[in-house]
């Protein structure tokens, strides 16, 4: 009725890893819901209430220990429910119920606590002698620190800005100097992260000085800030020769990495907050190194590292330079660089030792075995090959956008549905539109099966209706009941280069521009693949599907001077098509209306013609017209006469020719 108490008496198990919420358990419901309405007490009350809902918590011992009775109804509170997600969290033994809570699964249809898991404890609970409730701030869950004034009230982050400090010394960073006239000083910034793991354990606490980059200005501060960065299809191809070798891919991480680099410019920067030198406080710091932040910093940490690599008998990748190979007979060592994680295989276990002890003796690194997690990407090896998945970052997603609970489908998109722009459509909220796109836009690193659907939706990021959120919403189901799907790659023998191109025919709605898709394998492992629609329209299935097999033959080509590096060499590769004029195009380039304008500009984008004739609508075509057949014509006994130049003349005896 109304008038009977509102609340409940739980038990709080923790806190939720993504939200600012508690979790608290129901002993009536037996359910644990996410709730921040909670009174904290110091377990007077559930003393008192021992009496009526079971044996007192003091009187438990290790013979006596039983079990919850079931309940007697269902609480239907409007409150979330927990969905079951198979190995999502993993709750630390409670000091309230002593006894490990088990892990969800996924087999459950709803969080419902059986009766047969949660059991009390045998922990003797010290009374009370009054009721006291206690506050416990939402503010104190947050791991990671905003600002440095946050960060000093821990001493756990105290000593990391320490430890980071102490390394600016070592690697003797900069210099303190008096502040010169009329030079910009840039100023500093902490910066807080939590390094996680695969399985979102915590690795270690990162303090990172970082200078504000935004004041810097070209050619003064800096001149340079491009790097080379690994792309995912070169990360692809490096996974892939170590599975077919049967070699060990191992990882190391660079400590304090973009410190390494030199700096070329003069650069100050001023001291730290709360780190500022007491006898000369008005001085500042001289770069000596590349900072974190700096927009050289990348490049001067690419330039230090592959300078140390080419003396160490290296070689640079001939189009990608951050693969670096070295040859010592048979035997191969091959490195791969991504900023400050680097990976590396080789044909035996001898050649990895000799580099980590390489760099080891030249940079401060952490060594973390065999490879299992590079952006993202978990990477399983094993000696029938290696598995590659992103299901942490897929139930990462699942639970940021709410879809922890949904129901799953068996298919991306709806059956003949397509997608358009919907004029009349009612306009929703761009950022969480946006945000929902790019969370699933890096699943396409692992999930080929997920790119068209993806990016068919990315296409009306500036005006989506709830129609395209529906179409969202459809690929989280799927992704639901697909989370631990990846690619496969099997140790064998088979290392084919093969490509498969396809297009649509005015697949859009909008446009009526066609989708080009393609795949490429090196022998059974599906290395790239790319799903785009075309930047103009097609006339014909013809034309739209040869312009999907010249990009195919973009990327396979790029990729076939990739995997030259590795030492495999290819004449022949196979890239099938199913449109048989697209073929015969592609085999007999000839000119005819058939065959679509520009298409020359799509094998060879950057070329131009040489005109060995006149042309239409050139203004010397007349002219080089009339001296071409003026020539003809006087070569044949033709002259000219000598009134009107258009006017030629041939005679043979009494016969006449005009």
């Amino acid at each position: 009725g109304k008038l009977q108490p509102k609340a409940d008496i739980r038990i709080f198990i923790g806190y939720a890893p993504t939200k600012k919420v508690f979790w608290i358990y129901n002993r009536r419901t037996r359910r644990i819901v996410e709730t921040i309405h909670v009174d904290f007490d110091e377990l007077t009350a559930m003393a008192s209430e021992q009496s009526s809902s079971g044996p007192a918590l003091n009187e438990m011992t290790p013979t006596a220990i039983k079990l919850l009775t079931p309940p007697p109804s269902v609480d239907h509170e409007a409150l979330e429910v927990i969905a079951p997600i198979a190995n999502v969290a993993h709750i630390e033994n409670d000091p309230l119920l002593g006894v490990p809570i088990p892990e969800v699964t996924s087999t459950q249809s709803s969080l419902m606590v059986s009766p047969h898991t949660i059991v009390q404890s045998d922990q003797q609970i010290p009374q009370h002698n009054r009721k006291r409730t206690k506050d416990h701030p939402l503010d104190n869950i947050i791991v990671e620190p905003k600002t440095y004034k946050d960060a000093l009230t821990q001493s756990c982050w105290i000593e990391t800005m320490q430890k980071e400090l102490n390394e600016f010394e070592r690697l003797e960073v900069w210099e303190l100097v008096p502040r010169p006239d009329k030079v910009m000083v840039i100023t500093l910034k902490w910066i807080y992260k939590v390094k996680l793991d695969e399985l979102g354990g915590i690795l270690k606490n990162k303090a990172c000085l970082v200078a504000r980059s935004y004041r810097q200005e070209e050619r003064i501060d800096f001149e340079e800030s491009f790097t080379s960065v690994a792309r995912l299809e070169a990360i692809r191809i490096f996974l892939a020769y170590p599975a077919h070798k049967n070699m060990v891919i191992y990882q190391m991480d660079m400590k304090t990495v973009f410190l390494n680099g030199n700096s070329r410019e003069e650069v100050y920067v001023s001291q730290p907050d709360r780190f500022v030198n007491q006898d000369n406080p008005n001085h500042v710091y001289k770069l000596k190194k590349a900072l974190y932040g700096l927009k050289q910093a990348p490049r001067a940490w690419y330039d230090m590292l592959s300078s140390f690599l080419l003396s160490e008998d290296f070689s640079k990748g001939s189009v990608d330079p951050t693969l670096f190979i070295r040859r010592n007979g048979n035997n191969l060592l091959l490195v791969q660089i991504y900023v400050d994680d680097i990976i590396f295989a080789a044909s035996t276990p001898e050649l990895c030792d000799l580099f980590a002890n390489l760099m080891c003796s030249k940079f401060k690194m952490s060594m973390m075995g065999k490879i299992s997690f590079l952006l993202g990407l978990q990477i399983s090896q094993s000696p029938r090959g290696i598995f590659i998945n992103q299901s942490k970052y897929a139930l990462e997603s699942l639970k940021k956008y709410g879809f922890e609970s949904c129901d799953p489908v068996d298919t991306l998109m709806v059956e003949k549905s397509k997608l358009d722009e919907d004029k009349e459509g009612k306009v929703v909220d761009l950022s969480h539109y946006r945000g929902m796109i790019g969370t699933l836009l890096y699943l396409t690193a692992s999930r080929p099966n997920l790119q068209f659907a993806i990016c068919m939706c990315a296409r009306y990021q500036a005006r989506h209706t709830e129609k395209h959120i529906h179409a969202v919403k459809r690929i989280f189901r799927y992704l639901r009941g697909t989370v631990n799907r990846g690619l496969w790659y099997p140790q064998d023998f088979l290392v084919a280069l093969t490509a498969f191109a396809d297009a649509d025919h005015a697949g859009c709605q909008d446009t009526r521009r066609s989708t080009s898709g393609s795949l490429q394998f090196l022998g059974e492992r599906l290395i790239s693949w790319s799903s785009k629609r075309q930047k103009s329209a097609a006339i014909s299935s013809t034309e739209a599907k040869y312009i999907a097999i010249s990009g195919c033959c973009a990327l396979i080509l790029w990729m076939r001077s990739q995997l030259t590096d590795y030492g495999l060499g290819f004449n022949k590769i196979l890239m099938y098509c199913n449109n048989k004029s697209a073929i015969v195009l592609c085999c007999n380039n000839v000119q005819h209306s058939r065959q679509p304008d520009g298409l020359m500009v799509q094998d060879n984008p950057n070329h131009v013609y040489k005109l060995k004739k006149a042309l239409y609508g050139l203004k010397q075509s007349p002219r080089a017209w009339y001296d071409m057949l003026s020539s003809f014509l006087q070569s044949q006994d033709f002259s000219k006469s000598s009134v009107d130049p258009t006017l030629f003349i041939r005679r043979n005896g009494n016969d006449l020719l005009l």
